[in-house]
């Protein structure tokens, strides 16, 4: 089983793993900095730097993973792709704000954010490989009798 997904998945999912790198840097750099640097309380710093990370893993994941070129789709790949960024925040300000309360530390809130980015990681993958982004079928022309 695992020699057939990674037959049919191995090379997106490795570009899927380098755009989620660039992600997880940027949003935890952005939410170290809002949150330990100027001070932001772990929620609007979460939220903050969540939403700002989520530009850049939009375009790249488009692009780069799924080879998508051209118009964005907002009704079927903008709007989504925003849905399940907005579920993870939610997860994430939960557990940041937990954290927040019972330590005073930037590194809880910074694996706080992790944690529920990370336990979405693969069911993103497949939504975003099933719907957002499949690639469009095209019909086999009809031959006809000459």
């Amino acid at each position: 089983m695992v020699r057939r997904i990674l037959a049919a998945h191995g090379r997106k999912l490795l570009r899927y793993a380098g755009v989620s790198c660039v992600g997880v840097t940027v949003g935890q750099t952005l939410l170290f900095l809002f949150y330990a640097v100027f001070g932001l309380g772990a929620v609007v710093a979460n939220t903050s730097a969540v939403v700002l990370a989520t530009i850049p893993s939009y375009v790249l994941n488009r692009a780069w993973v799924w080879a998508k070129f051209g118009n964005h789709r907002l009704t079927t790949e903008i709007l989504p792709f925003w849905g399940m960024a907005l579920l993870g925040l939610a997860i994430s300000n939960v557990l940041v704000h937990q954290v927040e309360q019972r330590w005073d530390a930037w590194i809880l809130v910074n694996g706080a954010n992790l944690l529920a980015f990370g336990s979405l990681w693969i069911a993103k993958y497949v939504l975003l490989d099933r719907y957002l982004f499949r690639a469009e079928v095209t019909a086999s022309p009809v031959e006809t009798p000459a």
